[in-house]
């Protein structure tokens, strides 16, 4: 698990206790961000393990990992912005270089790779979801697109992997994004009239084309009658039909085979 307090980096391992403190930055990513459109700026950490039978037979008990810290501006850029800035994502992409930073647990440094892809479309919704680690990858949603980047990458510019078009149908300001079973899902939930509060849930059939099956639709009869805010909080990893949700103080499991809420 991955975590901070203000720009010292903390990498803890939940099964045996320990916890390492990473290298403070010579200078804080936030003090290096600048950009004239931009008014707001943050720092969005991922984290990536990974080992191999060296590790597991030779081994100290601790996986290899890398951190990356991405700069996020969590201002929201409206699609009329977007139109008079005449940018349309992905095919035109920010020309601005972003600095990235890359901790690596082998050589024990952080590394800064410049990086001209970073687009200026709103990266509002990622304040919500989180840089998500997946069979050594990274994945992010970026405006209506789901990004995958390859940190091991050895090419000299580090670029996306894949860039995968998220459902048509899918409310980003309320979706829930993770793994499932193996399987990379997202969901989100909205009102319909006459029914109340209905989930949608996502498969990722294939990365290469970008194809979505959907998993689940199911109304949540229980929540017709209130006004609370309903909130998707992450997927079962191991049960397809269960999601877990927050309904003001109150946490549930969802069956989305039932709409029945626990």
């Amino acid at each position: 698990m991955l975590c901070s307090h203000f720009n010292t980096y903390y990498v803890v391992n939940l099964l045996t206790r320990q916890w390492i403190v990473l290298p403070t930055l010579p200078i804080p990513i936030r003090e290096r961000i600048h950009d004239v459109r931009c008014s707001v700026w943050s720092v969005r950490p991922g984290l990536v393990c990974y080992h191999d039978e060296n590790d597991v037979n030779n081994g100290d008990g601790w996986y290899r990992f890398k951190v990356i810290l991405v700069p996020i501006n969590i201002e929201y850029y409206s699609p009329e912005h977007i139109k008079r800035l005449k940018i349309r994502w992905p095919a035109e992409i920010c020309s601005l270089q972003h600095n990235i930073e890359i901790y690596c647990s082998e050589t024990r440094q952080w590394t800064e790779v410049v990086i001209d892809w970073f687009p200026l479309e709103i990266n509002y919704y990622r304040c919500y979801n989180p840089i998500l680690s997946y069979d050594r990858m990274l994945y992010w949603l970026m405006g209506h697109f789901l990004v995958a980047l390859d940190i091991f990458s050895t090419d000299a510019k580090l670029s996306p992997r894949y860039i995968i078009k998220l459902p048509d149908e899918l409310l980003l300001d309320r979706a829930c994004f993770g793994v499932c079973v193996g399987r990379l899902r997202i969901a989100c939930h909205y009102y319909e009239v006459g029914n109340g509060p209905v989930i949608h849930s996502w498969e990722l059939e294939d990365q290469n084309r970008g194809s979505w099956t959907l998993a689940h639709k199911v109304v949540l009869p229980e929540l017709k009658s209130r006004s609370y805010i309903l909130h998707l909080i992450a997927f079962h990893p191991f049960n397809r039909d269960v999601i877990f949700c927050k309904e003001e103080q109150n946490i549930y499991t969802c069956n989305m085979q039932t709409g029945k809420l626990t």
